[in-house]
């Protein structure tokens, strides 16, 4: 694992460089500034799998991002700081034959992927993920929407990817982020939260405003299940499920769950399973997002009602 480097070992290298004050500033703000550093990196003869080593080198962008959003929002400067509520959807269990859909699925997809016992990298676990969310989210018929590999809108908190983008008309709901190996578990978090953040924003802008975005930090080992409420600016934690990377057990905790950890309280421990889980998150986003339509609409229906119904006539 490549050591991290300091915020002063960056400043160095790029005053050895050799150019005027502010080149790195002027270069990030050009709006072909991929476009640039793409050609520099031909002409250097630096490769994607290099590009890919170096940033694993840099000083951890979502600490020191945090930092600056935390300000505005009045949360601690750190993430460990931060005091979690805790809230869980209504629990909704999905019939055996879906489980045993989503089992044969994920079976036949470590055939063709190998199980993570052999096989770690990131491409694979994503794969290996979405044999069990693909037929969740079929049940919605086109009402959710996922978007795998999907870049955060950007705003003033982050641009950044996420594996999974769950949309649900027009709002998104649900974040899937990778769990990185080379991060710290907080640095981990931090990138999660500024996307739920980011994800709140923009959500906001196209009117499904005030509604809970959903998360999950998984490195498929580890379910670690959070939300961020706007209506009152908190973060939220909910379970930890732990599953077993073997294919047999894997397959088998995906669908019953090996044990769920004390994110939340015992109380809420009544949903071990991984895919019942994703489809009660979803499940209750959607129908959040229901209501809230529904609501606006009926405002919107008696405000015309007022307008023409019939005012009293005042004699002169």
């Amino acid at each position: 694992m490549a050591s991290k480097r300091s915020h002063e070992d960056i400043a160095d290298l790029v005053a050895d460089v050799g150019l005027p004050e502010g080149w790195v500033e002027s270069l990030a703000s050009h709006e072909e500034a991929a476009v640039l550093l793409a050609h520099v990196s031909q002409l250097a003869n630096v490769s994607d799998r290099d590009l890919k080593r170096s940033r694993l080198e840099l000083p951890s962008f979502a600490r020191t991002k945090w930092r600056e959003v935390a300000a505005a929002f009045h949360l601690p400067k750190a993430v460990k700081e931060l005091t979690l509520d805790y809230f869980t959807p209504p629990t909704c269990w999905l019939p055996p034959s879906l489980h045993k859909e989503c089992f044969r699925a994920g079976w036949r997809t470590m055939n063709v992927y190998q199980e993570r016992t052999y096989r770690n990298g990131e491409a694979v676990r994503i794969k290996l993920l979405e044999s069990w969310l693909a037929p969740i989210i079929m049940l919605f018929e086109g009402k959710a929407i996922d978007n795998p590999e999907a870049v955060v809108a950007t705003t003033t908190f982050t641009d950044s990817t996420v594996e999974y983008e769950i949309v649900i008309i027009g709002g998104t709901l649900f974040l899937i982020a990778e769990q990185k190996y080379v991060l710290e578990y907080d640095d981990n978090k931090a990138e999660l939260f500024l996307k739920l953040l980011s994800a709140a924003q923009v959500n906001r802008k196209n009117k499904p405003g005030g509604l809970r975005v959903y998360g999950l930090l998984t490195d498929l080992t580890d379910f670690c299940f959070y939300s961020y409420s706007p209506s009152t600016n908190s973060f939220a934690a909910d379970q930890h499920i732990v599953v077993n990377f073997k294919r047999d057990d894997f397959c088998f905790d995906m669908i019953g769950g090996m044990s769920s950890l004390s994110l939340a309280p015992m109380y809420l421990h009544d949903c071990d399973a991984v895919t019942n889980k994703l489809f009660s998150v979803i499940m209750c986003g959607y129908l959040e997002m229901l209501r809230t339509m529904v609501s606006a609409n009926q405002q919107k229906r008696d405000s015309v009602f007022s307008l023409l119904k019939p005012r009293p006539q005042t004699r002169c």
